[in-house]
């Protein structure tokens, strides 16, 4: 039905409530189908609200008595799905209900203090009775100093604007049409540098790079300075309309199929990354959620060590899969709360948004050519829209009695990787590229803290084969100095630090990596630069490698170096590693989405 608004049709601050709202002369009856809201203002301090819907007549400016009707409460969301539906019986009949308003209003549920009003319209009956269709769509929601009269029909199919720099591009122009990225993007997609060219004027025959389809970031080396920077921003922009495209057909198909709503737990780290972390939630995370028409809610970490206590008391019944925005140190926080649950995190999957500065998992699981931020942020949400999943190990770490175990999903370093890590931590002030800080920590330390040694036994189970064929495991214990451990579930911790070949992160090992504390900081330090020539540290002559499913380490009287665990620090202790094969479902980067990925 056409409607005509009484109110301009401005900026949608408080989001939309859709209703279909009905009057039966036959029956007298008037009926309310409060079926969903969109883009709420968040109401409380973990960036969502505990949404209801009140529902009343209104007759001269007040409410009349005995006509108040409301819904359930959707808690921990902005984009709640009611559809509850509301009845009066109208004794008057349709003259009765002409002199009167229907009055929407959506509040915030508070346990200890008063209600949060969120955003109402009203629908005047005469509007209603005109129609035997009713209304049936979308109505913009307005403030209190509105007035109770405003009201504004957005129609059925109204939709949610996207941001106009989401992927840092108009969104308000076709794609095709769009040359620009943004210098802020250049800066976030960092995995490639630039150098500036010679001569700033080249011409089009040596730019000319002809077709991109099959090029990656690695392809680019061939290119001259010139021909690297236009090409890179021509991958940057491809890999921008796939994920756009995938998210829209995800969300089209879930509409005209009538597939359930999921709902994500968006879970980010407000200092990680110098605070990119919201950023890259706010203008490409939730859009594309919004895209693949998938609820969410958007959860700021407040404290160190708040992810843990948040997924230990997570309802996983109001959630299908966690999203986690920053490094690895918060990928280790929610998996450790995750882990410490009593139903073990119930099967939920969980998913890794880069925005710190390791991120090793997040590159491991992605499966696309382009490793740019824009890639693997993207693919990462719609992963977690299409709720396409597979199941990796995880690391477990047992401390003494009276101490929780700790969980990691990368890796747990002693010695120069935990002292590394310390002191880039020291070091988030420093501006510029991410890497750079980890490259110049590991300087400091090796001038300021060479040697780094710390003596240990290590009891490794082993896999042990007889003569006859068959398998046994047996455990094997070394005393070791140690310089160097890494311990991990993969066989590189991010894009340039290959550690030990042959690790899976689902094969039920992981791999240990010891350079010896024989080892000179030449011997060291040579075995860094391989890895930045995509040599394994190692195979590198000073390196000791073990591929097993247990590990007990027991430090010597005296050691007191921390270990550092996917970034965070566990003090020195004796511990017992564990590998929890396929021990937690994660959102995996497809190669390829299509339309039949959005699943149920």
């Amino acid at each position: 039905m056409g409607c005509s608004s009484s109110a301009p049709a401005g900026e949608i601050d408080r989001g939309a409530i859709k209703l279909r709202v009905l009057y039966t002369p036959a029956r007298q009856q008037l009926i309310v189908r409060v079926k969903q809201a969109k883009n709420l203002i968040a109401a409380d301090l973990n960036g969502a609200s505990d949404a209801f819907v009140k529902v009343f007549l209104v007759k001269n400016d007040e409410a009349v008595a005995d006509t108040k009707r409301q819904t359930t409460v959707k808690p921990r969301t902005l984009c709640p799905v009611w559809d509850e539906e509301l009845q009066w019986e109208m004794g008057g009949g349709a003259d009765d209900l002409a002199e009167s308003s229907i009055r929407i209003e959506v509040w915030d549920k508070d346990t200890l203090n008063a209600d949060d009003f969120l955003g109402s319209t009203t629908i005047k009956a005469e509007e209603l009775i005109k129609s035997a269709e009713g209304l049936n769509g979308w109505f913009t929601l307005f403030g209190e100093e509105a007035g109770a009269s405003t009201f504004q029909f957005l129609g059925p199919n109204w939709q949610p604007a996207l941001p106009e720099d989401i992927f840092g591009v108009d969104a308000t122009v076709p794609l095709e049409e769009e040359d620009n990225v943004e210098e802020e993007m250049e800066e976030e997609d960092d995995e490639v540098n630039f150098e500036r060219a010679d001569s700033e004027a080249a011409s089009e025959a040596d730019d000319d790079v002809g077709d991109i389809s099959n090029m990656d970031e690695a392809g680019l080396a061939e290119l001259n300075p010139m021909q690297r920077k236009k090409t890179f921003k021509k991958l940057v922009k491809s890999e921008k309309e796939s994920i756009l495209q995938a998210a829209a057909d995800i969300g089209r198909r879930r509409e005209a199929e009538g597939m359930p709503r999921r709902h994500i737990t968006v879970v980010y780290n407000p200092v990680s990354g110098n605070g990119t972390a919201k950023r890259i939630v706010d203008r490409k995370v939730t859009p594309i959620l919004r895209l693949a028409h998938v609820e969410y809610d958007v959860v700021p970490t407040q404290y160190a060590g708040f992810a843990i206590e948040f997924m230990k008391d997570l309802d996983l019944s109001h959630t299908d899969g966690v999203l986690i925005a920053g490094g690895d140190g918060l990928v280790h926080e929610v998996l450790t709360g995750y882990c410490l649950r009593s139903d073990k995190g119930g099967g939920l999957p969980i998913g890794i948004v880069p925005s710190g500065t390791a991120n090793a998992m997040a590159h491991e699981l992605h499966q696309r050519k382009s490793h740019s931020q824009t890639s693997v942020v993207g693919w990462a949400a719609v992963a977690a829209a299409a709720n396409i999943t597979r199941d990796v190990d995880v690391l477990e770490v047992g401390t003494p009695d009276g101490v929780d175990n700790v969980y990691a999903l990368s890796v747990l370093g002693w010695g120069l990787a935990g002292a590394v890590a310390l002191q880039a931590a020291k070091m988030r002030w420093i501006p510029g590229q991410k890497k750079f800080r980890y490259d110049l920590a590991g300087f400091v330390t090796m001038v300021k803290s060479w040697p780094v040694i710390n003596e240990a036994n290590f009891n490794f189970l082993m896999d042990k084969e007889g003569e006859d064929g068959s398998k046994t495991e047996e455990w094997e214990s070394q005393d070791l100095a140690v310089i160097n451990l890494i311990v991990t579930n993969m066989s590189a911790l991010g894009l340039d630090h290959p550690i030990i070949d042959g690790v899976a992160p689902d094969d039920g090992y992981f791999g240990v990596c010891v350079i010896d504390g024989a080892a000179t900081r030449t011997n060291v330090i040579g075995a860094a630069m391989g890895m930045k020539k995509g040599k394994f540290m190692g195979d590198h002559k000073c390196a000791k490698t073990f591929r097993v499913r247990e590990v007990k380490i027991e430090p010597k009287l005296g050691t007191k170096t921390p270990y550092n665990i996917d970034g965070d620090p566990l003090d020195c202790m004796p511990i017992h590693i564990k590998c929890l094969h396929k021990g937690v479902s994660v959102f995996a980067h497809p190669p390829k989405v299509t339309t039949e990925d959005a699943s149920e």
